[in-house]
């Protein structure tokens, strides 16, 4: 499992909004499978974590498996992995004195244990750019 922890000065609203609802501000363009495109997240179970172009072609990079506001999100994520063999993301929103903490957990899920072990280093950078990015995003005022 890789565990990572966020320090924020915005509160856990603000903090879950952005992750949730301005996912398309702050996830790095290196991060996505096309170049202009933009990126939503379905805020119920089932809701997809979806990738799309202007011409209509849309990437699914994840299913939505678990959907508490404000406190914890979960979800099968498959970029470069397909959907038979997703891993698994737990996302979780604190409150702490004069802002929140946002924990991600990612685990191996229905990865095989060898592919996992080729791709969980990429997987850890990967959480920390995406931190990178939400912080500078929010403390341009998004």
């Amino acid at each position: 499992m890789i565990e990572r922890t966020l320090s924020l000065s915005v509160d856990v609203d603000r903090a879950w909004h952005a992750w949730t609802e301005k996912i398309d501000l702050w996830w790095p363009p290196g991060h996505r499978r096309y170049r202009g495109s933009t990126l939503t997240l379905e805020g119920r179970v089932g809701g997809r974590l979806v990738e799309r172009v202007s011409g209509g072609e849309e990437f699914t990079m994840g299913v939505v498996t678990g959907w508490e506001p404000t406190s914890r999100l979960t979800y099968d994520f498959y970029p470069g992995a397909s959907p038979e063999t997703p891993t698994a993301v737990e996302i979780c929103f604190d409150a702490v004195d004069g802002g929140s903490v946002v924990r991600v957990r990612h685990r191996r899920g229905r990865l095989s244990e060898e592919r996992w072990g080729k791709t969980n280093a990429t997987f850890a950078r990967s959480i920390e750019a995406l931190f990178e990015s939400l912080t500078e995003m929010l403390s341009r005022g998004g």
